[in-house]
Parts: structure tokens; C-alpha cells; sequence
């Protein structure tokens, strides 16, 4: 591996590990029931910025183009556009582990909320538009999260793994990897800590199904399609 490569990776994964992965664990704490999320515009920018930046930093760390030239730009546009028609495919192919992780996500959250106070949450005031405007926004943030934790993060930690470790056989090399994904998932479930202890728990069941899915069916289209019908179901009942 080169080191200007490793070096460039390791100060992209601090700039997103400070700015996407950080803040959410210190966000003040509220009730799980207090309202429908509110979009921040700004919020859905700097989302789109960062997970352009993540996919083309996994597939920069699988290919080995360490420049992040305008030439594999195009190079990963053009890839990302038919590895996309063949991961669908696949993801339908796949469709049985999609709609079992769908199933167990919505077990979890009955089984979790069994034990707790029944949320109320106050429904916003929108036109038609807006309503389709906040369904499109959560199917983005939903696949946003799934790019970030789902795949940036555990796929860089054992990029980085394998840049220490030559030996592929290593022990304490397989450790650190799952390690690593326990980390990723734990990172997740702490980033949903102001929705309550609750929230907490069943962040970190959701996180461990949908990596269990992605790696099952080794492609991203599934866990975001997964989460993002999820979230739209969950608010579409407290609209019914």
C-alpha cells in the first residue's frame, strides 16, 4: 500500500469522523416523542457532499488510485453508474434477506417499545408537497447513514487494518476487524443517544441486521432501499 495513499485516507477519515460521525453524540437529549424531524436544507447538502466523498473513498481504497484525480472521478462515475444496475439486480435477486432484515427491524422495535410509554408525536402542519418533500428527505438521510456507518466506516477500518497487517492470516488481524464492526455498529446506535436509552438499543439491533444484509448480499442499494422503507413506514403510521 502506498503511503501517500494511507496518509490521504487516514486525514479524509479524520475530516468525516469530525464532522459526520462526532456530532451526533453530543446533540442534546430529547424525548423520542416530541415531534416529526425537521430538515435542515443545509443538513441535506452537506449529507450529499460527504457520502460522494465516502463512496469515492472506498472505491479509491479498492482500486488504489491515491490522487483522487478528476480522471478517476470520472473513472468512479462512470463505474458507480453500472455497478449500481448490477447491485440492484442483485439486491433483487437477494430479496428474501431484504425482507427478512425488514421484518426483524420491525420485530425489534415492537419488541423494544412493549416495554416503554407509546410515543405522540406532534404532527407538523404540510401542503402536499412538503409532505412528499420531508418522505424523499427521509428516504435520503436514511441511505445518507447507511453510506456512512454501513459502508464507509467499517470497509476504512479494515482498509486501515490491512495497511498495518501484512499478514493476512494474522489472529489479532481477524480481531481488529470485528472489532471494527462492532465499532461501526456501537458508533450508529450512539448517534440515536437523544432519542432515549430505547432508541439506543434498537440502533444498535438495526445497525447489526443491516450490516448482517449488506454483507450478505454485498451490495448497498439493499440496506438503503431497507432503511429508507422503514423510516417512511414508521412515519406514515403515526400519519394514519
Amino acid at each position: 500500500m502506498k503511503k501517500q495513499s494511507f496518509i490521504l485516507h487516514f486525514l479524509l477519515f479524520f475530516a468525516v469522523f469530525l464532522y459526520c460521525f462526532l456530532p451526533p453524540l453530543f446533540t442534546n437529549n430529547k424525548t423520542a416523542g416530541d415531534s416529526f424531524p425537521d430538515y435542515s436544507y443545509l443538513a441535506f447538502l452537506l449529507s450529499l457532499l460527504w457520502s460522494a466523498v465516502c463512496l469515492s473513498a472506498v472505491y479509491n481504497q479498492k482500486y488504489g488510485n491515491s490522487s483522487f484525480s478528476s480522471t478517476g472521478l470520472k473513472h468512479f462515475m462512470v463505474f458507480a453508474s453500472v455497478k449500481f444496475q448490477i447491485k440492484f439486480r442483485k439486491c433483487i435477486k437477494h430479496y428474501k434477506s431484504g425482507i427478512l432484515t425488514l421484518l426483524l427491524l420491525f420485530a425489534s422495535a415492537l419488541i423494544i417499545n412493549f416495554f416503554t410509554k407509546p410515543a405522540n408525536p406532534i404532527i407538523p402542519q404540510k401542503t402536499p408537497f412538503q409532505w412528499v418533500i420531508f418522505f424523499f428527505l427521509t428516504c435520503f438521510f436514511a441511505s445518507a447513514e447507511e453510506v456512512l456507518y454501513r459502508y464507509y466506516l467499517p470497509r476504512t477500518l479494515k482498509f486501515f487494518i490491512n495497511g498495518f497487517y501484512k499478514d493476512s492470516e494474522a489472529k489479532s488481524k481477524r480481531v481488529l476487524i470485528e472489532i471494527g464492526e462492532f465499532f461501526a455498529v456501537l458508533l450508529f446506535a450512539l448517534a440515536h443517544r437523544y432519542l432515549g436509552i430505547t432508541s439506543i438499543i434498537h440502533a444498535f439491533i438495526s445497525g447489526a441486521l443491516l450490516r448482517w444484509n449488506i454483507k450478505k448480499t454485498d451490495t448497498l442499494v439493499s440496506v438503503c432501499l431497507i432503511h429508507s422503507l422503514y423510516n417512511c413506514l414508521v412515519f406514515g403510521f403515526y400519519l394514519l
